[in-house]
């Protein structure tokens, strides 16, 4: 049996259907509430996310192995792991690219405040 990731499984292994219509949007509502739009799901970045471009994230956030691992919850092991070649799992990846753009908006706040 293949399980949508909008499906609840209950304690008794039967499975519950989560998907909610909305008249204006189609929300996928998962466990504890959290609903996430069609369209909010679209509009996700490509999770393609190599090395490269983590070394270009750390490099771009002037971040040590110290403070990646920090801001990312992750040990420094890991993070030297995969500014190498070690795969970059997806959460990992839309964690910096979340650090790189909350940074870049800052970035843009602090030039239009001393403007």
């Amino acid at each position: 049996m293949t399980l949508n990731p909008f499906q609840e499984v209950g304690e008794d292994g039967s499975i519950e259907q989560r998907s909610v219509e909305d008249r204006e949007r189609s929300i996928a509502e998962l466990t504890g509430g959290i609903d996430f739009s069609a369209l909010w799901l679209s509009k996700l970045p490509s999770v393609e996310f190599d090395n490269e471009s983590f070394r270009d994230a750390m490099d771009a956030l002037g971040m040590t192995l110290e403070g990646m691992a920090a801001a990312l919850d992750i040990s420094k092991r890991q993070v030297a792991d995969y500014r190498k070649a070690k795969p970059i799992p997806r959460n990992v990846a839309y964690a910096t690219r979340y650090l790189v753009e909350a940074a870049h908006k800052n970035e843009i706040l602090s030039e239009e405040m001393t403007a």
